[in-house]
């Protein structure tokens, strides 16, 4: 629990950077901007999800780190409850880690498998492959079409 505290303020401290970094980058007034003025060529779903996974691999490392430091205490002094935190520990860190490496991946692939928004001229009979996420009541996952 000792080393939790350190990972969470140090997330606490990114996560208020960055948003101080957004609204510095808006500048201190905001002004109302038209459907044309938005800049839509950087894929938000994509990054947002490789930003959570990102994020998620980085609080599973922290746990890791605490299950280090916990093994070294049951070393020097081995009681079952200490076991059970250790055991504990890393078994959400190993979840955290290897769930945010495949959110990161599944942001990579979207990005790269999505469309670019640059349409190629049209030749007749090409075939393009295309690949989606689904979320909805019951279900996620993907979709392709060849």
């Amino acid at each position: 629990m000792k080393t939790l505290v350190p990972v969470a303020a140090v997330l606490g401290i990114v996560l208020s950077g960055a948003a101080a970094a957004a609204q510095e980058q808006a500048g201190p007034e905001t002004t109302k901007t038209d459907a044309t003025d938005v800049d839509t060529s950087l894929p938000m779903g994509p990054i947002l999800l490789g930003s959570f996974g990102v994020v998620t691999v980085a609080v599973g490392a922290g746990f890791g780190w605490q299950a280090d430091e916990e093994n070294d205490d049951f070393n020097k002094t081995p009681t079952k409850a200490l076991a059970d935190d250790v055991e504990m520990h890393a078994l959400v860190a190993d979840v955290l880690m290897f769930g945010g490496g495949a959110l990161v991946l599944g942001g990579v692939l979207w990005w790269l498998l999505s469309d670019s928004g640059e349409d190629a001229p049209e030749q007749a009979g090409a075939k393009t492959a295309h690949v989606e996420p689904v979320v909805g009541p019951g279900r996620i996952g993907l979709t392709a079409e060849f």
